[in-house]
């Protein structure tokens, strides 16, 4: 027998906890900042498994969990813009899920 099978989820963002400056430098493209920010995530999945063959029901499994997930971001200022509140760009983003918020 065959199945298919449906994933969707969802990320809400529920806390953002520390936000710190891990360093600054100036390079050529200019001045740039990374910083870590901890956050609470609320995680929701959903699995729709459908039988092709058999004429099976339809079922459904949900998953929700609140996870720890820390940011590291890099921020570059783009000298060629004029406007300082809009002149900063992202270099880079990671994102690391550390586990379940207990």
């Amino acid at each position: 027998m065959l199945a298919a099978r449906e994933f969707t989820g969802t990320i809400r963002l529920i806390d953002i906890g520390e936000c710190d400056v891990l360093s600054g430098c100036m390079l050529e493209l200019g001045p740039v900042f990374m910083f870590n920010v901890a956050t609470q995530q609320h995680y929701s999945k959903m699995v729709k498994v459908a039988a092709v063959e058999g004429g099976e029901d339809a079922t459904e499994a949900v998953e929700d969990s609140i996870k720890t997930v820390n940011y590291m971001i890099a921020v570059c200022r783009d000298q060629t813009m004029l406007d300082p509140t809009a002149a900063w760009t992202v270099l880079e983003l990671v994102e690391h899920v550390t586990g379940d918020y207990i």
